[in-house]
């Protein structure tokens, strides 16, 4: 009978640990843990490209087939490549040649610009493009990789073929975005509670990690800053371009509405239920969009 109880005290924690897993762990902790164990069996190569000013680094991985449609993929402010690992995955089990990318400053990648802008780090994805021979390609981008995205074809239109850019925005808060995100992210602490997985993960990676306070200043500074885009400048995007945003974003429809209008052909497609962390929180739904409409 002693067994038996054992095996029942087992299976009933085994049971407990799972359901929690299920219903308590968030979304974005599953994506990240569950990218952790893909990666290194999945990562075909990777390499830094430097750039200015001196001591600038941007660091890239490789996913997928090498023969295969490219698709470079950038992350959201204050996160890193992990943070799309939800798209990389889908994308190489979709056979698709994927180019992952650390902003300057974010991940592994270093920044000795005092005052980085998105324009700059659009000519850093072009120099990765470069380096890695990639004339032109797809590109997916989040929240702050989703404005590279959309300046990309907007100032380099001969290097993109489409565009899915999930919650991007064209001009700084809190213009169009909403006002409680925007209030209580500009008035967070860098160490406060809510940024502690931001910061886990950029102390374990990146070559200054003492440096989270200074770069949590730098990224805020320049979210509120930029971009400067007028609705004329996205007008001279004509690559296919496919905006995704959550229902409860931090952009808010009528301003996304505005965008879309703005660029010839363009689509926005609004997700039940879901919010700015749609890509990290909720894989499924936005990879199921976005594979949709590269592959049409």
């Amino acid at each position: 009978m002693k067994w038996r109880t054992v095996l029942l005290l087992v299976l009933t924690a085994a049971v407990v640990v799972a359901l929690g897993w299920i219903f308590v762990v968030p979304g974005e902790l599953k994506t990240l843990v569950h990218f952790s164990r893909w990666h290194d069996a999945h990562v075909r190569s990777s390499g830094y490209v430097a750039r200015g000013p001196a001591g600038t680094r941007i660091y890239w991985e490789e996913f997928g087939n090498a023969d295969s449609p490219p698709v470079v993929v950038l992350h959201a402010g204050l996160t890193s490549i992990a943070f799309m690992g939800g798209q990389i995955e889908a994308l190489a089990t979709d056979s698709y040649r994927v180019i992952a990318i650390d902003s300057r400053g974010h991940g592994k990648s270093s920044n000795t610009a005092p005052v980085p802008t998105y324009e700059m780090m659009t000519d850093d994805v072009v120099a990765v493009m470069d380096a890695r021979q990639i004339a032109k390609a797809h590109v997916v981008g989040w929240s702050d990789g989703g404005n590279i995205a959309l300046d990309l074809a907007r100032r380099y239109p001969d290097r993109v073929r489409k565009v899915v850019a999930f919650g991007a925005n064209r001009t700084p808060p809190p213009d169009g975005q909403d006002a409680d995100m925007t209030k209580q992210f500009k008035e967070a602490k860098a160490d406060a509670a809510m940024f502690f997985p931001l910061r886990y993960m950029y102390q374990k990676n990146s070559p200054t990690p003492d440096r989270w306070p200074e770069f949590f200043e730098r990224e805020r500074a320049m979210v509120f800053a930029g971009p400067h885009w007028s609705l004329a400048e996205l007008g001279s995007i004509h690559a296919p371009l496919l905006l995704v945003n959550g229902e409860h974003d931090l952009v808010l429809l009528p301003y996304a509405t505005a965008m879309k209008n703005a660029i010839s052909g363009a689509r926005l497609q609004i997700v039940k239920g879901e919010g700015h962390e749609l890509p990290l929180a909720s894989p499924e739904k936005a990879n199921l969009i976005m594979l949709t409409f590269l592959r049409q």
